[in-house]
């Protein structure tokens, strides 16, 4: 299908209806929100519960030097404390050339149902992450959510979410 373009406009609907609206700190945050370091006086990673259950807004702590930069996007033992323990079965890369070009909604139907890791790696994109379980609770319910790459934050989707963006610059670089 061919890609349709966005609304120039994205801000108003930044984060959806039902967003959390905590913004990051300088100090970690657990998945309930609280402030911890690493125990050497190094930050771990920012977690942000969003208002959908599960979907996670993930900022690395980011170290940074001469050379350039390091961070540690994932970790299997700290997705564990975050409660995150399926495996990822697939990693997908998606370049788009134009600013408000959309990609999805997707979503795999259960037994195959994925979790998603998503990570811009250059420009920015508004995501956006749906419930789409009829016999959830909170079907229908959404929350959109700006990753830029120099922010380098990843979305984490519970498997049977359904995910899709609008890429908000040109030459856009995604990770999934």
């Amino acid at each position: 299908a061919a890609a349709r373009q966005a609304p120039d406009d994205l801000d108003a609907l930044d984060a959806g209806p039902d967003a959390a609206r905590s913004r990051r700190s300088g100090d970690a945050h657990d998945a309930r929100g609280h402030g911890r370091n690493a125990g050497d006086g190094t930050r771990e990673m920012i977690v942000q519960e969003l208002d959908l259950p599960g979907v996670l807004l993930l900022t690395p702590a980011v170290h940074e030097d001469a050379r350039g930069y390091f961070l540690e996007s994932f970790r299997a033992e700290e997705f564990a404390r975050l409660g995150i323990r399926r495996p990822f079965v697939q990693e997908n890369e998606a370049f788009t050339v134009k600013a408000g070009t959309i990609r999805g909604l997707h979503w795999q139907a259960p037994p195959h149902a994925q979790a998603k890791l998503v990570r811009v790696l250059s420009g920015v994109i508004w995501d956006v992450v749906a419930d789409v379980c009829p016999t959830s609770p909170n079907y229908g319910k959404w929350l959109g959510v700006t990753l830029d790459a120099r922010e380098r934050a990843s979305l984490y989707i519970p498997a049977g979410d359904a995910h899709g963006y609008v890429t908000r610059t040109p030459d856009t670089l995604v990770a999934y």
